[in-house]
């Protein structure tokens, strides 16, 4: 039986997402400035899981949908 949980990585994410690598990298920091921690691995890149990646589309949501900006939504997300 393995529970090893898959990661993805930032290009994967961004494809996902259908945004840049960049953005992704900004959404992430401002995630992060508000208390969301993701797994870091070898030279501090993360590596996402599908429940990161589920709160980043939230995030996204709440950027598109409900027209808040970076920090506003970050905030709402955690």
């Amino acid at each position: 039986m393995n529970n090893i949980e898959k990661a993805y990585f930032n290009h994967e994410v961004a494809k996902m997402l259908d945004i840049g690598e960049s953005t992704l990298r900004k959404w992430c920091i401002a995630l992060e400035k508000n208390g969301y921690n993701f797994v870091k691995g070898s030279k501090d890149s993360r590596a996402f899981t599908q429940r990161d990646i589920n709160v980043l589309r939230t995030f996204k949501m709440f950027l598109n949908e409900k027209k808040r900006n970076r920090d506003e939504a970050a905030k709402a997300v955690i």
